[in-house]
């Protein structure tokens, strides 16, 4: 379930994480979700809210929050309603028992064959955005299809955060290659929709409006009062 929901947050944007002493704005978007037929999801649809810095990245749902902090390198998962949150590490994402004890170099030559990564001709337009659709295949067990467009507000900049972070993506390269994170270079386009079909069921997400502006680093703090509990899938 925890891996589930982690991917389910990560689609919803292209997360970055920068070294540099280059300063870029903050984004803030939000993004429509609608979840069909997936296991332990009820069918909804919501909107979903996202802020970004160049170190943290927060997305909202109606109950919960995910926050990943990659200067501590940590996902933070936290119950609205109980006033509960856990503490993940971002080096387990992606340790599958078929690759937990792979090494770095193993672990790429397993994507290699497991991920695949397929440009369409196909264009469409979304959220007022020419978006060219892109099929990726993970582990032959579920397919996303992005539509991405450059032409989106903070591209350029997303552009050149994630460029500096392909060296620190290597760290985890399942998290590299599984999510938007490490695609955002080779697909050219910020994902305006994000079609996933896992088990059975489909996620659509797709963005609504998005701005660059100052945020208050407060909103990446789990809030006062809350429970610190272990995560049911460590």
């Amino acid at each position: 379930m925890f891996f589930k929901r982690i991917l389910l947050a990560i689609s919803l944007s292209v997360v970055f994480l920068s070294f540099s002493t280059f300063v870029y704005a903050d984004l803030y978007w939000e993004s429509v979700q609608k979840i069909k037929n997936v296991p332990g999801f009820n069918n909804t649809e919501k909107n979903v809210k996202n802020y970004l810095t160049s170190s943290i990245y927060r997305t909202d749902f109606d109950n919960f929050i995910i926050i990943m902090d990659f200067n501590l390198k940590n996902i933070y998962q936290i119950d609205v309603v109980d006033k509960k949150y856990n503490v993940k590490s971002m080096e387990s994402i992606g340790n599958v028992p078929s690759t937990s004890a792979m090494g770095t170099e193993e672990k790429n030559s397993w994507i290699m064959e497991n991920i695949e990564i397929t440009p369409t001709k196909k264009i469409s337009k979304i959220s007022g955005y020419s978006c060219m659709k892109f099929n990726v295949t993970h582990r032959k067990s579920y397919d996303v299809q992005y539509w991405v467009s450059d032409k989106v507000t903070g591209f350029e900049e997303l552009m050149g955060i994630s460029y500096e972070l392909s060296s620190v993506l290597e760290e985890n390269p399942m998290l590299k290659h599984m999510t938007p994170i490490g695609l955002v270079n080779e697909m050219q386009g910020f994902p305006v929709r994000i079609v996933t079909e896992m088990s059975g069921g489909t996620v659509i997400v797709t963005l609504d409006k998005i701005e660059q502006k100052e945020l208050d680093k407060d909103i990446f703090k789990v809030p006062d009062g809350y429970v610190k509990v272990k995560p049911i899938n460590p």
